[in-house]
């Protein structure tokens, strides 16, 4: 699944960075920056945080839930004035696993919570780095039915993006963040990196 991810973004990714150059118009400048009031769409494949579960396979193989990683999806909202741009963006992140168990059940780990991210962009040329605040709402561990619930935490988030041209980006972001389980009084770190691309309507 996760490998799926990975190439689908690439794959999409290589394809926006070859598209017809006579439909691609240069960001150069800030009469060039699209302005006003626009929608984004973003998917993103994380990686890093404190490992939270393991899924252990008969070939010997593992499989790890971390509170950072997994898939990103989400839309937003964005406002352009020059070349700042205000973004509001509300997404799905879940980082899981599937296997069997000894009765050869289907089985099920998975990590999610919904990201709302707030962001600042100051963009120079086809170069736009942002930076701002994400609140992860409900975050919980379902352990095959089993629910573990966090609490919802605020955390910091920033992120380069390169615009292969106004409507799509590739992005690199950082995300910093602590997930805490009030029931056992312990906190994971939900830090950790993404790449990325993104749409703007």
């Amino acid at each position: 699944m996760k490998k799926n991810w990975v190439t689908f973004l690439l794959t999409l990714a290589t394809t926006l960075a070859y598209a017809d150059t006579d439909s691609a118009v240069k960001v150069e400048s800030a009469s060039e920056i699209k302005q006003g009031l626009g929608v984004s769409f973003h998917a993103d494949l994380m990686a890093g945080g404190d490992k939270l579960a393991e899924m252990e396979y008969d070939r010997g193989t593992t499989d790890d839930i971390n509170a950072g990683a997994g898939i990103k999806l989400g839309a937003g909202v964005y406002y352009t004035l020059n070349r700042v741009r205000a973004e509001a963006r509300l997404g799905w992140l879940s980082d899981s696993a599937n296997g069997l168990d000894d009765d050869n059940d289907p089985v099920t780990i998975e990590f999610s919570t919904y990201p709302l991210d707030l962001m600042l962009h100051y963009q120079l040329g086809k170069h736009s780095l942002g930076a701002g605040l994400t609140y992860h709402m409900n975050p919980k561990l379902d352990m095959d039915g089993t629910e573990y619930t966090f609490d919802s935490p605020t955390g910091s988030l920033i992120e380069y993006q390169y615009h292969l041209n106004p409507r799509f980006a590739i992005s690199a972001k950082y995300q910093s963040i602590e997930y805490y389980y009030q029931p056992s009084d312990v906190t994971f770190d939900g830090s950790g990196l993404g790449i990325g691309i993104s749409i703007q309507l």
